[in-house]
Parts: C-alpha cells; structure tokens; sequence
C-alpha cells in the first residue's frame, strides 16, 4: 500500500470509528493516542502513536510496530508506569498486576523527562529479534546525541541492603523518576521475583537529566538508559544494546537480574553501575567508551566518561547485607582512561572475569589505570575474599 493509500485508510478508520484527538484510536491498538507529531523513522514518516502518564495500559496489552497495515512509531511522553507496584505498600498489600508486551520491530521515539517504568507485580515482554530488534532513542533522525530522553526501568520485590533479607514490606525510592508529590518505589524480599523478559532491545540518547544539565555538575537525578531496581532472577534479560547516554548505560539497585550478551558505547557516566546488593549476574560482556567532552561548572572542558564498572555497597551502611556481590563473566572493555576503568567502593563486593582489557589515553591526555578502590569496608571485601577481578591480559587490574 503507497503512502497515500495508507492515509486514506487511516483518514477513513478515524471518521468511522469517531476517534479524535487525546482518545486511543485503533490505529494504536487501542492503546496509544494518535500524535500530529511527524517523526522519520528510517526515511519514513509513520503515524505516531502516544503513551502519556494518562494511558490507561492494561494486561495483556501488546504494542506493534504496524496496525491494518500502517506502520507506526511509538512516543512516550512524561513517565509511563506499567502497574501501580511503585506505591508505597502496606504488608500484604498486593498492587495491579499489568503485563504489557512489545513486538519486534517496534521502534519508540521519545524526549526529555520520559521513561517507561514497569512496576512491582507488573511485566513486561519486549520480543526483539536480531532482524528487527525492539530500538528506544530521541525524535531527531540520528542515533548520536546524549541525554536527550530518561530510559527504561523494570522495579520488582527483589532484596534490597536498603531493607535487609527479611520483613514484611520494603519501600526504597527510586532515583530518576521519582517527583516531588510522587515518589516512586521499589524492593522486597523475592531475589526470584521476575519483571518479565527483554530480547534483542537497543537503546540510544538516554539520561535525561530532570533538573536539566548537560555537563559534570549533574544532578545526581538522571535516568539511566536501562535502570534494574529490585529486580528478580526470573526476569530474562539477552541481547541488549545500550549506546550514548548521558546517565549510567546499566544500572543494577539490589536484586539479583541476571544479564546473557550486552554491549555498551560511548557513556558519559558509568557503563555498568551497580550498589544496594545485587548478587545477580552479566554474562558476555562488552563495554566501549568514547571521549565525550563537556564542561564543568567552571566552563573548564572535561571528558564526560567516567568508569567502566562502578560498584557500591551501601552509601549510609557499607556493611549492610547482603553484599553487592555479583559475577560478570566474558568480559571486555575498552576505556577512555579519564577515570579508573573499575571502581568499588562503600563496601562494594563482587567477582569479575575480564577477558579483554584496553586503557587508552583520553583526548585531553588523562589516564588513570584500571582500579580505584576505595574505603576500609572495600578492602576488607578484598581480604575476606568477596571482591575479586581476574584479568589474565591486564595484570594491573587483577584483584587480589
């Protein structure tokens, strides 16, 4: 069908079924609004269709890249919750249990302070392949800016150090989507818990920063590209590519997510970042970073690329329980050098399996090696045999 055609069919469709303007229509599953926002995606102008804080998304929900025979892309605008599981619950208290699916070739385009959230109790099935992988990134038609939309976050009942191993509820706040009159919660006690399934997922020019910086000084408030708070070792999680970000590339708040294949380009804060006790696992990983040169709150120019891996045990506790203390395995990276390639701190544990190690000189002449460890809690893991890095081609990263 020409493009033409197509617009007559979807001319007709919107006549007939008497949908306007801030209603589903048809043309989005009856799931998303229809947008007269134009956005090309691969030298074509599909029909948008909207998820907004309004969406009403329900279970069994699945969103297509193309509906009677129309292509469209999807939007998100504000942050989208799947469920209703970030609330603050009461002990037994069980929230709305929501899956919503994604098939492949989806392709979103969304800007500034949007996420999709899933939350606790809820999941959701992205269904990529490796022909036509599921892709998120911004509305410009490139894949090369940074920050320039918030990312996806799974929260589920995974054990958090914040809460312990055992109680009957565990609220902790989540960082990056959380707003003044609407805090947003994750955590349990289920490290079997699952948030759903992920394959074959791209995700490009996250990290939008809420309180709007694009330089060192930021916020502290950033969304990651691909943020995993409390989630459970049930959620499957494969083939993930994550490329220029502002914020983390991957970030692991407690649970015990399990990770098979992910690549990670040109992050402007850690490509991997992990804290309040995952124990999970990354197995097949590659990690590159780019020199991407910003500024301080001085003006002075910086290489926006901090480490590789950063590990955190617990910023008030650095003995709390349990350790972050994960495995990554199949390891390789390629590091700009501006910062330590490894950094663990606040008690932080874990076991990692580099295969590949490359430490280069950044273009405004930094490098700073591989590992910065920091703290006497960090060294004790060390000496206690919780924190270990076997780096067979790089000695100057091997722990102990």
């Amino acid at each position: 069908m020409n493009t033409i055609n197509k617009l007559s069919a979807l001319l007709a469709l919107v006549s007939l079924s008497g949908y306007v303007s801030a209603q589903t229509s048809p043309l989005c599953g009856d799931i998303g609004e229809i947008s007269p926002e134009i956005i090309e995606v691969n030298g074509q102008y599909p029909i948008v269709c909207e998820l907004n804080t309004n969406t009403p998304i329900a279970d069994g929900d699945t969103l297509r890249a193309a509906y009677y025979g129309i292509d469209v892309v999807w939007t998100i605008r504000g942050i989208v919750k799947v469920g209703n599981g970030d609330q603050a619950l009461s002990a037994g208290q069980t929230p709305t249990t929501v899956a919503l699916y994604v098939e492949k070739g989806v392709q979103f385009r969304s800007l500034d302070a949007s996420a999709l959230v899933v939350t606790r109790g809820s999941e959701i099935h992205i269904e990529g392949t490796a022909a036509e992988p599921v892709v998120m990134a911004s509305k410009d038609n490139n894949f090369t800016g940074i920050g320039e939309w918030g990312g996806l976050v799974l929260q589920g009942y995974g054990i958090v150090n914040d809460c312990g191993t055992t109680g009957s509820v565990c609220n902790v706040e989540a960082e990056g989507v959380s707003t003044a009159g609407n805090i947003s919660y994750f955590g349990g006690f289920d490290n079997n818990d699952s948030s759903g399934s992920i394959t074959y997922l791209e995700i490009y020019e996250s990290g939008f920063d809420v309180a709007g910086s694009l330089d060192a000084e930021r916020s502290g408030n950033e969304i990651n590209a691909l943020t995993l708070v409390g989630v459970g070792a049930n959620t499957i999680l494969e083939n993930i590519t994550i490329k220029n970000g502002l914020d983390d590339g991957i970030e692991f708040f407690g649970g015990a997510a399990e990770v098979d294949t992910i690549s990670i380009y040109c992050i402007s804060d850690d490509s991997i970042d992990y804290d309040l006790g995952w124990s999970g696992s990354i197995d097949n990983a590659y990690v590159e970073q780019c020199d991407n040169v910003g500024f301080d709150g001085s003006g002075t120019a910086i290489v926006l690329a901090d480490h590789v891996v950063e590990a955190s045990g617990n910023p008030n506790d650095f003995d709390a329980l349990p350790f972050s203390e994960p495995t990554i395995t199949n390891f390789s990276f390629v590091s700009t050098g501006t910062d330590e390639a490894l950094k663990f701190k606040e008690g932080a544990a874990g076991h990692i399996s580099v295969t590949s190690a490359t430490i280069n000189v950044d273009q405004l002449g930094g490098n700073k090696g591989c590992l910065e460890i920091i703290d006497l809690e960090t060294q004790d893991r060390i000496s206690s045999g919780h924190l270990t890095v076997n780096a067979p081609t790089a000695p100057n990263c091997v722990i102990p």
